[in-house]
């Protein structure tokens, strides 16, 4: 197989990619047209180890925004996190610890939500955990995904697919040396 999957796991097993791997691809040098397919969850794995941290938050903060219709009307801080952390791409000054120390998921799990709507409130708190590092972008993809399967009734496929199209919006296709040095600990070839 040469799925991202597939790369990914060898990235993170051996640093590189297996030479089954680059076989199956017929010697491709790139991994463009892995990229263009709707592998997001594979895709924000390996954003999150080669993009800059604000295309990361520009990408989360698009993942929220695909789902901040399922958010519970009364969630005010949801929406809150959410502006911070897209002022926070204007302003990288702007104190998003703070933020964090306000998070409330505990609270809204324990009202009589669905999980579409739980998962939703996530991806809205997910840029500002990104911005400081606390998680990566597929916590935003994994948040996104169920709020659209449970909130909207879509398959996992269709939302994989319209998430990775948010992704491609804001981080560009990384190249197998970027990989390679993302994963090895190396210094990327310039």
């Amino acid at each position: 197989m040469s799925t991202l999957f597939d790369l990914l796991t060898d990235l993170e097993v051996d640093g590189v990619p297996s030479e089954e791997w680059l076989s199956a691809r017929g010697g491709a040098a790139t991994i463009d047209d892995l990229w263009a397919g709707g592998e997001a969850l594979w895709m924000a794995k390996l954003a999150t180890r080669v993009a800059p941290r604000r295309q990361l938050v520009a990408a989360a903060c698009m993942i929220a925004r695909r789902v901040e219709r399922l958010l519970p009307l009364t969630d005010r801080r949801s929406r809150h996190a959410l502006e911070r952390a897209e002022h926070w791409l204007e302003n990288s000054t702007l104190d998003l610890e703070r933020l964090n120390g306000e998070w409330v998921l505990g609270e809204i799990e324990a009202t009589p939500l669905g999980f579409g709507a739980v998962s939703a409130v996530d991806a809205a708190y997910d840029p500002s955990r990104i911005a400081v590092g606390e998680v990566g972008l597929d916590y935003a993809v994994l948040h996104a995904e169920n709020a659209i399967r449970n909130g909207e009734r879509v398959s996992r496929e269709a939302a994989l697919a319209e998430l990775a199209t948010l992704i491609r919006a804001n981080i560009s296709c990384p190249t197998l040396d970027e990989l390679r040095a993302a994963y090895s600990g190396e210094k990327p070839p310039t």
